[in-house]
């Protein structure tokens, strides 16, 4: 199994590196960034709403455990309420397979091996 300091990398740069993330759910498109001072992926267009390493590292753990992690699922094991936009940019960064309408991500088999 993909241990999280393999895939912190690849989330970092992928928060640099895109402009925008969809959210599940309704509403359009939101600014992202990636605050390397702090270790943290921030979302919305006022820098205020964050999701740190820390709280990464707490999903990355959940989502290895069972395999899919929900909407509900991150905002329990991260405590924020940012998982309508850190569970579409996980996906993204990582490639993995997710249900919008689902709000859910699947641990895919690469990172599973």
């Amino acid at each position: 199994m993909t241990e999280f300091e393999d895939v912190w990398p690849d989330l970092a740069r992928h928060a640099e590196e895109a402009r925008f993330v969809r959210p599940f759910g309704r509403g359009g498109r939101r600014e992202l960034a990636y605050d390397a001072k702090r270790e943290a992926v921030v979302f919305e267009n006022d820098r205020t709403d964050l999701v740190f390493r820390k709280n990464w590292r707490r999903a990355w753990d959940e989502l290895r455990r069972n395999g899919v992690l929900s909407v509900e699922k991150f905002g329990g094991a991260t405590g924020t309420a940012r998982a309508e936009l850190a569970l579409p940019f996980l996906a993204d960064a990582l490639d993995l397979p997710a249900e919008r309408y689902e709000r859910k991500v699947w641990l895919s088999a690469e990172y599973d091996e």
